[in-house]
């Protein structure tokens, strides 16, 4: 068994391989308990560092990185002169409409078929229109997937996507999109 020290308390830790003075390798193998841990590196599991908001989940066997769900998308975008529709993918009833930093009613705007929400009163052109789209575990699809466009400038906001059975699409500017082709494998 090997001996690990922490700090000035030495502690007997079964399934530890291996030990650096140097505080940079630490293999475990097994089920071990740390506490008053200081990371101050790259932590990996599987060889990957994984990505910035992820977290460690257990497999039963060893761990790997769990992303949480996104609990909303965000779309902004500059009204034009007379605007009243936006095209956004949204869940029915959970959606907040932000013009300028106000916050919309729900008597100022209607927004009740899950892609298409109506201003009452047209943009006068310039606003800052910001859109708020939750995710509710009931509905099973993303909220920025729509129907595919038609072509490469259909109406659409950054970060929705969508397909067909021959592409998936992207939209990476207001009205513009990219696609790729999808193939067997």
């Amino acid at each position: 068994m090997a001996k690990l020290l922490s700090g000035r308390l030495p502690r007997l830790n079964v399934g530890i391989t291996s030990y650096s003075e140097n505080l940079i390798t630490l293999d475990v193998v097994g089920i071990s308990s740390l506490s008053h841990v200081v990371l101050d590196g790259t932590v990996t599991a599987g060889g990957s560092p994984g990505s910035d908001g992820q977290y460690l989940v257990s497999t039963g066997i060893g761990v790997t990185w769990g992303s949480l769900s996104t609990l909303r998308n965000s779309y902004s975008t500059i009204a034009s002169a007379s605007q009243t529709i936006f095209t956004v993918n949204y869940n029915v009833g959970f959606v907040d409409i932000f013009i300028n930093g106000v916050r919309l009613t729900s008597s100022e705007y209607t927004a009740t078929n899950g892609t298409t929400i109506v201003l009452s009163e047209a943009c006068f052109g310039g606003e800052s229109v910001d859109i708020l789209a939750y995710n509710t575990s009931a509905t099973g699809v993303a909220p920025n997937m729509i129907d595919a466009p038609s072509n490469s400038s259909d109406s659409g906001i950054p970060g929705q996507t969508a397909y067909d059975s021959s592409y998936f699409y992207i939209c990476v500017a207001p009205n513009t999109w990219k696609r790729t082709a999808l193939s067997n494998w």
